[in-house]
């Protein structure tokens, strides 16, 4: 299965996957392919919380196989209002979703954690899950403080809009995944009602608090494609080009920024800034080649400002293909005549 994963990600043009929660199972089977030198993909893996609680860990160094965080599940998803909200749904006024830790026990673990060495990535949707998240990182940090702890809240989606600044001031990462926004936009204003939808998928409030932004896809529940996750940061539209002019796009990211939301600033949530992240002199050689230049494309700008037409920047991005992915400056996909990948 990890085999079949790998060749589906590396054809999509991903050199890394921060994978969310794995257990003993899934960690013995990654450290068995590194020995047999089959693991051609870099893995940032995070253990699922009842397995970290399980046994004593350390963090692991192996190769293209980094474990050195915790996957926390605070809250449930915004679809089947399981996301924990401050006050109730708009469009289910009986209905709060709900937390599946208590606060004490998301704090047992936090520090466990961080006394242990580990990153913690904790899952929160809703605008009381971010909360209790943030409060708990706080009490945590400032009896035990960290000074890099890079904390991440995997999601990020609702918050409170004065929560948001608490983020930077902790040096907490935003682990967003941009399809989440296009995919929910239908129904999230329902669910939220106008006012605290201004807290949801803020990317732009979240870049002007000066927090820093990992993106992602969460899949398999969104597409693996990070094309189609650049596609949703700059437009905040479906593949149909709608809404005219994106959902709330005064929230929108820049080509630039969402470039580096899907690279330096993945790099910098797995503590491989100085190693990945960008196309420098001494970095990893771990790149992408694509079949067109999408940041200097005819349709493509630093911002949506300039560009021919929104259903150029649908061309661009949303047909763009992989034509080679290369890690540790090794080919392991490859559609190019001439330019083999490795067995």
């Amino acid at each position: 299965f990890l085999l079949t994963a790998q060749e589906f990600c590396l054809a999509s043009g991903l050199t890394e996957v921060h994978d969310a929660g794995i257990d003993g199972t899934t960690l013995e089977a990654y450290r068995s392919l590194v020995r047999e030198g089959r693991l051609k993909i870099r893995i940032y893996a995070m253990l699922a919380r009842d397995f970290f609680e399980s046994a004593d860990h350390a963090p692991i160094y192996d190769g293209r196989f980094t474990c050195r965080s915790v996957k926390i599940v605070s809250d449930g998803a915004l679809g089947s209002r399981g996301a924990a909200f401050i006050q109730p749904y708009s469009d289910a006024p009986n209905e709060t979703g709900f937390m599946r830790l208590t606060q004490d026990e998301i704090r047992a673990t936090v520090d466990r954690a961080l006394r242990g060495g580990f990153q913690v990535n904790t899952h929160a949707i809703g605008d009381l899950a971010n909360r209790v998240t943030l409060d708990v990182l706080e009490a945590v940090l400032a009896a035990n403080p960290v000074t890099d702890h890079r904390s991440r809240i995997e999601h990020a989606q609702i918050l409170a809009l004065e929560d948001i600044p608490r983020l930077a001031q902790m040096d907490v990462i935003a682990s967003i995944q941009a399809t989440h926004c296009t995919s929910d936009m239908n129904m999230a204003e329902a669910r939220m009602g106008s006012e605290r939808v201004k807290g949801a998928y803020s990317w732009r409030k979240f870049i002007d608090a000066g927090i820093r932004i990992a993106n992602g896809s969460d899949f398999p529940v969104e597409s693996q494609n990070p094309l189609w996750g650049l596609y949703s940061s700059v437009t905040r539209q479906d593949h149909q080009g709608q809404p005219a002019g994106g959902w709330y796009p005064e929230e929108r990211m820049s080509m630039d920024e969402a470039l580096r939301s899907f690279t330096i600033g993945p790099a910098y949530a797995a503590f491989q800034e100085s190693d990945k992240g960008t196309l420098s002199a001494g970095m990893w050689a771990d790149i992408t080649i694509l079949d067109r230049d999408i940041v200097k494309g005819p349709a493509v700008s630093d911002s949506l400002k300039g560009i021919s037409s929104e259903s150029d920047l649908r061309t661009e991005l949303l047909n763009a293909k992989p034509l080679a992915t290369v890690v540790a400056g090794e080919v392991v996909f490859s559609s190019l005549p001439g330019l083999k990948s490795s067995p």
